[in-house]
């Protein structure tokens, strides 16, 4: 019943208990917690396998078993509220002042547009155009603009640099070996795998490899599947120069690619 839900707000208000416990809808946010966090299709789902490693058995982390190891906050709370420690919790709101610490994963607009536009199409009849795609509230809802999004990452890592790591997609891709070791110093892992080694077993060819063998929770309900091709610049192919337009059209939009080294 609706009142029973207005309920649950008065100990939040009251601060009885942790709000942002309170607003993912979970029993508790632990002090040793990492949120990864990302706006929709920026690689969220390839560092959960790369994160996880650190602190699991890599050989028993696949597309099927990837949400007990890092549950996904939408849809897997009993599994976070189940797990007691090394906690490594999926999320795509950028609630940063609740997260004891966060991995924050960005990647170049353009593509997360492009990429975005595609999962949108699977398993649907409707025929959407990019130029109407660009125009929906798709983009800016529930998580905010992509440019509000990284904006608040950068904000946060300005006030609290030891709270929070910023990593660019593209980087991961070029220069994985740095990365994932940085990765790790932050998370304080129990290191199973080197670099080389992590990166390989859970390369973006490597999960379409493993998503076609186990199957995962996208594949369950679309009967497609969730990778697509994981590469950079491939707005370059997919985006004319009238959408661009409107993409740098947006002040925010345009200044957070520069701040990132997109443009």
């Amino acid at each position: 019943m609706i009142w029973k839900q207005y309920l649950r707000l008065i100990p939040a208000y009251l601060g009885w208990f942790n709000k942002g416990a309170f607003l993912y809808q979970i029993d508790a946010i632990l002090p040793s917690d990492i949120f990864i966090v990302s706006f929709p299709k920026s690689g969220n789902t390839w560092l959960r396998f790369i994160i996880a490693s650190f602190f699991h058995p890599p050989e028993k982390i696949n597309n099927r078993s990837i949400d007990t190891f890092v549950p996904d906050v939408y849809r897997n709370k009993k599994a976070i509220n189940a797990i007691k420690k090394n906690r490594l919790i999926k999320t795509h709101n950028a609630w940063f002042e609740y997260h004891p610490k966060s991995i924050y994963i960005i990647r170049d607009y353009r593509d997360v547009i492009v990429s975005f536009f595609y999962y949108t199409q699977q398993g649907t009849s409707a025929d959407l155009q990019l130029d109407d795609f660009l125009q929906s509230d798709v983009l800016k809802a529930p998580f905010g603009t992509w440019a509000q999004h990284a904006q608040r990452a950068l904000e946060w890592k300005q006030k609290y640099p030891e709270k929070i790591i910023i990593v660019r997609y593209e980087d991961l891709l070029d220069r994985k070996k740095e990365v994932i070791e940085e990765l790790f110093q932050f998370c304080q892992g129990e290191r199973a795998l080197a670099a080389e080694q992590v990166y390989d077993l859970f390369s973006y060819v490597q999960l379409k490899k493993d998503e076609e063998k186990h199957g995962n929770y996208y594949t369950d309900h679309t009967h497609q599947s969730f990778y697509r091709k994981g590469e950079k610049g491939d707005w370059k192919n997919q985006l004319n120069e009238s959408q661009l337009q409107t993409i740098l059209s947006d002040s925010l939009t345009k200044e957070m690619l520069a701040k990132f080294n997109y443009l």
